[in-house]
């Protein structure tokens, strides 16, 4: 799944020039303005494991960065609006208990587990600094979230699925480039206290 999502984010950035129009910036209004394509660590899912399973490993140490693809495509003045897609793996490397009737006294056995994570994301940006030649931007922004949530053990060919809610705020969020360039987030939530990716603006 991981190179499948990598695989994802390559042929995002590499496919978004495509959707320019003419080279020239699309107006405001809808349409396609940027799309990205990012990692994270320290999300919110890693409290959740941390949480939800019985572990005692140190949080986000039991969890790979989560990676996001997302595409803004509606345009006012300072404000876009897009949505965004996440994956997260988590896992237990440290045995928990398990019994027919769940976690708890019993007949145990050791067993253990992993977890994913797919998130799809409503969000929004500020952009309340853009340099005069597009060069850099300043900017904040909020998503709301709903996670899949897959769990798989290793006693058991099954997968048990549900859905929780996911927020992720950007506390600040920095980018150089133009057209292509790079950016980084200090935020929380679902994309993490610390995020950075490629990003490819029309």
């Amino acid at each position: 799944m991981l190179k499948s999502v990598l695989t994802a984010i390559v042929a995002l950035a590499t496919l978004a020039p495509a959707f320019s129009q003419s080279g020239s910036s699309p107006k405001d209004g809808l349409n396609l303005y940027r799309v990205e394509a990012s990692a994270g660590i320290y999300t919110s899912k890693d409290v959740y494991s941390s949480f939800q399973f019985n572990n005692d490993v140190v949080w986000g140490s039991n969890s790979n960065p989560a990676f996001f693809i997302s595409a803004n495509f509606f345009k006012s003045k300072r404000i876009e609006l897009g949505v965004g897609f996440g994956y997260q793996h988590a896992y237990l490397e440290n045995d928990i208990l398990f019994n027919d009737f769940g976690f708890g006294p019993g007949p145990i056995e050791p067993v253990r587990m992993a977890v994913d994570y797919y998130t799809l994301m409503p969000q929004v940006r500020l952009n309340w600094f853009q340099s005069t030649d597009g060069m850099f931007e300043l900017y904040s922004g909020a998503g709301f979230a709903l996670t899949l949530v897959s769990e798989q053990y290793s006693n058991n060919e099954g997968e048990t699925f549900y859905p929780i809610p996911g927020i992720y705020v950007t506390g600040m969020g920095v980018r150089f480039g133009k057209k292509v360039g790079g950016f980084m987030e200090i935020g929380a939530g679902s994309k993490g206290f610390m995020s950075g990716g490629i990003s490819y603006r029309l």
